[in-house]
């Protein structure tokens, strides 16, 4: 079986997905473009207006957050988030906003949203909010706590987030077929889990995947 580096190189599905909402393009490219530097979130699609990302969502891109702006054609982002949160509640809403006023957040949070900020902040505030969202710093150091995980199984979790079969993480890895089943075994002991689509869950919910 012959791979290439890339085909072991640890998949993008190890971060929490985000649709970002904002008619401002060169403010959604520089907010989407630190976000994607974090180690656990990705914009994986940014739009111009609450009915492009309503439509996204329609066709089955369900992100794990929803980044909306309140000012936007077509559909703002007050009624945008009514409809995420009332169609699909676990999606976390971020209303992401120049009107930074106790008058717009108490709307925002009417309205379905989970978090509100000012667009005015710094990256390191932005990865705060949204660990806050998916309960990643807390899950993680609760992982911490519970049970430390060697670099060879932050590999592990980061290729069976992927569609690769125990073979071809075998050959990623240069370990055996019976020592990636071992990995994976005591995985599933230390965390009281039982098959492979739980054990990918858990790694991204609890930030244990590496890039």
């Amino acid at each position: 079986m012959k791979l290439s580096p890339d085909d072991c190189s640890p998949t993008p599905l190890g971060k929490f997905s985000i649709i970002y909402a904002d008619d401002h393009r060169l403010v959604r490219e520089a907010i989407s473009s630190y976000i994607n530097a974090s180690q656990h979130y990705q914009v994986t699609h940014s739009v111009a207006n609450g009915k492009q990302l309503i439509a996204l969502i329609q066709q089955g891109i369900i992100p794990h957050i929803a980044i909306l702006d309140i000012e936007m054609p077509e559909l703002n982002g007050y009624d945008t988030a009514n409809w995420v949160a009332s169609n699909y509640p676990d999606v976390k809403i971020l209303m992401l906003t120049a009107f930074d006023t106790e008058i717009a957040k108490s709307i925002a949070m009417a309205n379905g949203a989970h978090a509100f900020s000012s667009k005015d902040i710094s990256p390191l505030e932005m990865e705060a909010i949204l660990n806050h969202l998916t309960g990643t710093a807390i899950a993680m150091d609760k992982l911490n706590q519970s049970s430390s995980i060697t670099e060879t199984e932050r590999l592990f979790l980061s290729l069976i987030c992927g569609e690769k079969s125990y073979n071809e993480i075998a050959v990623c890895m240069h370990i055996s077929l019976r020592q990636v089943e071992r990995i994976r075994e005591n995985l599933f002991n230390k965390w009281a889990l039982d098959n492979r689509t739980s054990l990918a869950v858990f790694a991204i919910k609890n930030g244990a995947v590496i890039n």
